[in-house]
């Protein structure tokens, strides 16, 4: 019998396998081709990891937390965030001036998002489900990697192909229903086009606004240049 991890192991472990490509991004490639490489070893990775988490994972999540919707949602709407600059990365050449600060936007958003996992959802769910439990969750991860997409679909419903509600497989992980490999990989509109967009603890319309000036212009979503202005350390001027 295959010995598999714990779900929280096994999401754990993933996160540490695309920080360290992201490490291997912020040492500094040399040449258009090193860079694709890379980034695309980290779409990959990103998109087999959310597609399995959005399948098997977060299901499980909602059922055993009281506040495991709220958690749900809002990492949902972070891997779309994700998904969408995933799929203008696969767009891109490496040769673009604009190229840095997508990636550099991915590492924050990203990063962002495993610190809240790690910090808030793996801790209470480990504390809510026995061993066995998630064993057995970490059993359904382990094997949808094989049949999970490795491109990112932006514009596919976070539970997959068909209409969303939890708890649902995708068509992909049932071997049922339309294949992921048939859904048109297009962008989603952004959450500011459709008025979703939450802006994070602490900031303020006019702060992102400040922040996202630069980025928009280069093709970043305003919450994606805003972060990806953090990550480098730009500080807006708070007499603009």
């Amino acid at each position: 019998m295959t010995h598999h991890q714990d779900a929280i192991s096994l999401l754990t472990e993933d996160h540490r396998t695309v920080e360290q490509l992201f490490a291997d991004y912020e040492r500094g490639l040399q040449g258009p081709e090193a860079k694709r490489q890379v980034v695309d070893q980290i779409i990959r990775e990103l998109s087999v990891h959310a597609a399995i988490e959005e399948a098997y994972f977060y299901p499980e999540v909602r059922k055993a937390l009281g506040e495991g919707g709220e958690l749900v949602e809002e990492s949902l709407h972070e891997h779309q965030e994700v998904k969408e600059t995933l799929a203008a990365l696969e767009d891109m050449d490496p040769a673009d001036a604009a190229y840095d600060q997508q990636v550099a936007a991915l590492i924050a958003d990203v990063r962002h998002h495993v610190e809240e996992e790690e910090g808030e959802m793996f801790p209470k769910l480990r504390a809510a489900l026995s061993a066995e439990q998630l064993h057995d969750i970490g059993e359904k991860l382990a094997d949808g990697k094989a049949k999970a997409p490795t491109h990112p679909h932006p514009a596919a419903p976070a539970s997959g192909p068909g209409p969303r509600w939890p708890g649902r497989p995708p068509a992909w992980s049932t071997g049922s229903g339309t294949s992921w490999a048939t859904v048109p990989r297009t962008r989603a509109p952004s959450r500011f086009q459709t008025g979703s967009y939450r802006l994070p603890k602490g900031a303020t319309g006019s702060s992102v606004g400040r922040h996202a000036a630069s980025g928009t212009a280069r093709g970043l979503t305003r919450a994606q240049a805003s972060r990806a202005h953090a990550h480098v350390g730009v500080v807006p001027n708070p007499t603009i």
